[in-house]
């Protein structure tokens, strides 16, 4: 009954002495019993260590184990009843129904208990409160003492729900205390542990409770011996960098008193003067300086990288070259990281690059696996359809429980176009039952024609799909609610994942996986998930419990799943945190982003008490749990001591001048002082890759290098000694590798400018049939970019239709309004100046009803937002009437056709006949004038630099049309304008508060008119004046202002008609002759890329210098109207 102690620093051999004196032992004592116990995540390395050390590697009467393990061997021995634990899930099971049973008696944790993962932060503060042996009772005592303060109350209610917790589980579990309570009880009990031997390693910091257990152990076997890696007590009193181990050494002492000791100082892990020197003066209490030695400095590497990823890059690139030129095995390799969850990402995708075994050592969330988000999914569907029917038939998650692949009913492509219909027809949750018989109206100024053949059938294949998914979910929905128990539920749960064969998917996938890595993680997540039904059934069983509750512990305890990997070799870089090896040591050890704040940690108050809140319970109430201040900065002291010390031949400490964010890395001042002191070897910053690099971890991987190479050789040709152009050769030697050259190099010569089309597949794809029939609009597309025209309508790419929308629907909404006004006065022999206040309201109110039944599946009655959207349009409507009619009022010209079809003709020079088809929204008519209005919902202006450069050809397209029509009449073109529809219509995210229309005002017109004052003045009696919507001025004497740039004399009509014809051809040629080059225009700023959906498609970037906008430069307007008449006669307008 004795306690030894063996203290010594780092690589002294304290693990190594552990276990000799464990073969010594059992050579002097057969049949003996020997622990050796350690923290709980090392087991595996010390059996390792352990066995080793044994002749034959191997051994027996030795039990090796943590504390959990060693209460388990305890509790097995002793036939104790607390085997059967509650586990931390189970915990926190309880924890939330108590919070939600007890909310109204909480004070100031109440708002905090909504926060996700309360309960289970709440477990591990009640785990800390055993492990720092704080009672129910002393909780209540630090909060009666503290009053009616803030911290008072949040001690009652903390000490109401840690008494309640205890009267729980004494209830429902035979509760006698919490595990390691009773493991120190037990311990005396035991008959093996009686007499044994037991060594204590890996430790350097214990809460009281494992101390009481230690001193347990120590009064019942024979001896005990404890390493603790820090000088003699003595000095390690006066060291900072040791005082985690000192502490625990008191607190040991003060529970025990006797012991004997043992300081082992001979240095035995350290083959490099760097580390040795390091170890040895840089941890005094005050570091000292590199002592000059005579030997060459080696071992220790500072390095500065550009970013986490070069960083990384850079750690994969010198493993792989240590591995092949210094003879090292993947085994002797080991990466610490401090902050090991920004790491982990960046070494799994290098390590694959450069081919090298690699295990990420880390615990893996399961919040994005198939099954967790099913099960997730359908307790979120489950839970609302329990509120109210049909509540759970939301988009979202329906199509989220189906895109797990964990339904068999449902192929893929079967769920795809599924979501496609539902979103496209705006499916609402009480649809679902109801046949799907939705159709949309392409012109909502016709009567929708018959379904035709491919619609019908796409309503059976949709309605089918609906009928499949309503039989599976609907008798599910009907048992969860008709179940009570918590247990009931469970079983729901687990018979439906069942009845859908979810395991056997889980074990084809798993059998997938290993091919590939190595590793079966998907049935780890099923155990899981049973794992937690069982919990859930264990804690609460029969008691009822609401789908609500049940879902919120469900969704609880997945959200606090994960799952663990095993390495996939036996020889393979390990890449762990700090904070979770024993005994790690290797020859190489890396350390990335050695940063400030990174590493050391910066220590950051966090828990339920603040740091003054913890000062003033130890004094005032005597109670400590957890560490304090300084306790965690003098534990991430250690931490680097620890880190710094696991090397034996090289060390690396990496860093970033950038962090992940992009913004700049301070390095850590552990780094500077360590170059500062002198025990660095290289101080170095990695550097992207020149063909004078002699940097040749480069070809650390061949494939990776020679991916490089496009790059370097745009800076010009390698010299013929460069380590590059040997690469080249090397690579060409081989038909494999020259392959692989090959396909690298072609990064050279690539360039974003596809190949034109042949000819015969240009014609194929953009006049089928043989013949060009086409709109104006679509060859405006073709001028303002040929790519775009060639993915839009040449292979009829589209954007997904999600059923918003747009800004075409509400313009056709319009458009179709006013041709039925227009249409319904052209019935009466009436013209718009005839219609009265009374027609404007009765006459659109009848049409907008009939209109927003078509529009869209009925989109404008779906919601609040659409409903204003559906005013907003009402009252433009009534605006635009009203305008129409005053303008009418003032104009001597008549209606003479709304939406008018025409076709243009226009024959080539080889006889081809190119048609140009379309609909004039409204043309009005004075003896042999006419006047031709385009409804526009934006704000299109057509200038003459875009007419004369084929941007905007519409209107004067009209023109032609109509003349090719009416070929004997000899007609003026009186007014060739846009007519803007009042106010700007958009969909709206939210509705105003006060629910009220508001639309902005804007002009009402734009466009060209003919240079006749008599003429315009019979088009707008207001003509010049601020009312009118011509875009004229005259001067006093009644004639044109000379600064009306939209006012053209017949001859320049004539002239802009002729560039209109040449544009048309022009393009039409450039179209047949397969040109779909990505060159979009850009006039003024404006280009058609700011809307584009097919910008991932191009990847246009007027950055690259092989890639430019078509700009339009063409001299201002009134300038081009004075050479009109010249350009029609030469030729087009330029482009650049």
């Amino acid at each position: 009954m004795s306690l030894h102690f063996i203290f010594g620093r780092a690589g002294t051999g304290k693990t190594t002495r552990c276990c000799r004196e464990i073969q010594d032992y059992l050579k002097k004592k057969p049949g003996g019993r020997a622990y050796l116990l350690v923290p709980d995540q090392g087991t595996y390395t010390a059996e390792y260590l352990l066995a080793k050390s044994f002749p034959g590697a191997g051994f027996i009467d030795v039990t090796v184990c943590g504390f959990s393990r060693l209460a388990y061997r305890v509790f097995q021995e002793l036939h104790s009843p607390v085997a059967d634990a509650l586990s931390p899930l189970g915990q926190q099971i309880i924890l939330r129904r108590l919070l939600n049973a007890h909310k109204d008696e909480l004070q100031v944790i109440l708002r905090a208990a909504s926060q996700p993962h309360f309960s289970e932060k709440l477990t591990a503060f009640f785990h800390q409160l055993d492990m720092f042996l704080v009672t129910e009772d002393d909780l209540l005592a630090a909060s009666q003492r503290e009053g009616e303060t803030p911290l008072g109350k949040k001690l009652a209610d903390l000490s109401l729900l840690y008494k309640a917790y205890h009267d729980y589980l004494r209830m429902h579990f035979a509760y006698e205390g919490s595990l390691f309570d009773l493991l120190a009880r037990e311990i005396p009990k035991s008959k093996k542990l009686r007499g044994s031997h037991i060594w204590i390693d890996g430790f350097n910091g214990m809460a009281p409770q494992k101390i009481r257990i230690v001193s347990a152990l120590v009064h019942t076997a024979e001896e005990v011996t404890m390493t603790l890696q820090m000088d003699s007590p003595e000095e390690a009193a006066e060291n900072p960098n040791f005082a985690r181990p000192y502490q625990l050494y008191s607190q040991m002492q003060g529970a025990i008193r006797h012991s004997s000791s043992i300081v082992l100082t001979e240095e035995k892990r350290f083959r490099t003067s760097d580390l040795s020197l390091m170890a040895r003066h840089f941890f005094e209490r005050h570091a000292r300086p590199r002592p000059e030695d005579g030997r060459a400095k080696e071992g220790l590497h500072l390095i500065t990288a550009e970013s986490p990823k070069e960083e990384v890059d850079l750690i994969s690139r010198t493993i792989t070259s240590l591995v092949r030129d210094k003879g090292l095995r993947y085994r002797d390799i080991l990466v610490l990281s401090r902050t090991p969850e920004n790491y982990s990402d960046l070494f799994t995708r290098s390590f694959a690059t450069y081919g090298i075994p690699g295990f990420i050592d880390e615990k893996h969330p399961m919040n994005n696996h198939p099954l967790v988000m099913l099960t997730s999914f359908l307790l979120q569907f489950l839970t609302k359809e329990t509120g109210r029917r049909n509540a759970g038939w939301q988009r979202l998650t329906l199509f989220r429980l189906l895109k797990t692949s964990l339904l068999p009913e449902f192929s893929q492509e079967e769920i795809d176009r599924l979501e496609n219909y539902v979103l496209s027809r705006r499916i609402r949750p009480w649809q679902w039952h109801d046949s799907w018989e939705q159709r949309s109206c392409r012109d909502l100024d016709e009567t929708p024609p018959p379904l035709s053949e491919a619609e019908l059938a796409e309503r059976r294949r949709v309605n089918e799909w609906r009928t499949r998914l309503t039989s599976l979910l609907d008798p599910l929905s009907e048992a969860w609610r008709s179940a009570v128990s918590a247990k009931d539920r469970a079983a729901i749960l687990y018979r439906f994942l069942l009845s859908e064969k979810v395991p056997h998917t889980l074990s084809a996938w798993d059998e997938a996986a290993f091919e590939k890595t190595g590793l079966r993680p998907h049935l780890q997540v099923w155990k899981k998930v049973l794992g937690l039904l069982d919990e859930i059934v264990h804690v609460a069983g029969d008691e009822a419990m609401t789908a609500e509750d049940f879902r919120a512990l469900f969704e609880d305890g997945l959200s606090a799943l994960t799952y663990s990997t095993i390495p996939p070799t036996l020889d393979h870089v390990t890449v762990t945190g700090m904070d979770r090896g024993y005994a790690m040591e290797a020859k190489v050890v890396f350390i990335p982003g050695v940063i400030e704040g990174e590493f050391p940690k910066r220590v950051e108050e966090s828990g339920f008490f603040s740091a003054w809140e913890k000062q003033a319970l130890s004094e005032n109430s005597q109670l400590t749990f957890g560490n304090d201040l300084m306790q965690m900065i003098h534990q991430e002291q250690f931490f680097v001591y620890l880190a710094l010390t696991r090397a034996s031949d090289a060390l690396y400490l990496t860093s970033p001048s950038l962090g992940s964010d992009g913004k700049e890395c301070e390095p850590s001042f552990l780094a500077l002082q360590l170059s500062k002191l002198g025990y660095s070897s290289e101080c170095a910053a990695a550097h992207a890759p020149t063909l004078k690099d002699p940097d040749h971890s480069f070809f650390a991987n061949p494939e990776e290098a020679l991916s490089l190479l496009p790059r370097l050789l745009q800076e010009g040709l390698p010299e013929s000694t460069s380590p590059w152009l040997a690469l080249a050769r090397w690579a060409m030697a081989s038909p494999h590798w020259q392959r692989i050259l090959s396909e690298k190099l072609r990064a050279l010569s690539y360039s974003n400018t596809p190949d034109a089309l042949p000819q015969e597949l240009a014609r194929a794809l953009f006049q089928p049939g043989g013949r060009y029939v086409s709109s104006m609009t679509r060859l405006e597309t073709y001028r303002s970019c040929p790519y775009k025209y060639f993915l839009q309508y040449g292979l009829a790419l589209e954007a997904r239709d999600e059923g918003e929308l747009q800004s075409l629907d509400l313009g056709n909404y319009l458009h179709a309004g006013l041709h039925q006004f227009g249409s319904t006065l052209t019935r009466q022999k009436r013209q718009w100046r005839d219609a009265s206040d009374e027609d404007i309201r009765e006459i659109s109110s009848t049409i907008a009803g009939a209109l927003s039944e078509k529009m869209k599946y009925g989109i404008l009655s779906s919601d609040a937002t659409s409903r204003y959207t559906k005013r907003s349009l009402d009252r433009t409507f009534r605006e635009t009437l009203t305008f129409l009619r005053s303008w009418s009022q003032r104009s001597e010209f008549d209606t003479k056709d709304l939406e008018k079809a025409f076709f243009f003709h226009l024959a080539k020079e080889d006889g081809e006949t190119l048609t140009i088809s379309g609909k004039i929204d409204r043309f009005d008519v004075k003896d042999d004038a006419i006047a031709i209005f385009d409804y526009k919902t934006g704000h299109t202006e057509a200038t003459l630099a875009e007419i004369v450069a084929g941007l905007k050809l519409q209107l004067l397209t009209y023109l032609l049309a109509v003349e090719q029509e009416h070929p004997e009449e000899q007609l003026l073109p009186a007014a060739l304008m846009y007519i803007y529809l009042s106010g700007n219509v958009t969909k709206v995210e939210q509705v105003p508060p006060n629910g009220n229309v508001n639309l902005s005002e804007k002009d009402h017109a734009s466009g060209y008119v003919l240079a006749d004052p008599s003429l315009l003045k019979s088009l707008d009696k207001d003509a010049g004046e601020s009312d009118s919507c011509l875009p004229v001025r005259f001067t006093n004497d009644g004639s044109l202002h000379k600064g009306s740039a939209s006012a053209l004399t017949q001859e320049q009509f004539s002239a802009l008609l002729t560039i209109v014809r040449k544009n048309i051809l022009s393009l039409h040629s450039r179209m047949i002759a397969g040109d779909i080059s990505i060159c979009p225009a850009s006039y003024k700023g404006v280009t058609p890329c700011r809307y584009c959906p097919y910008h991932t498609i191009c990847r246009f970037d007027p950055g690259r210098e092989e890639e430019s906008y078509d700009y339009v430069r063409l001299p201002s307007d009134s300038t081009l109207k004075k050479e009109l008449e010249e350009r029609a006669k030469e030729g087009l307008g330029t482009r650049d």
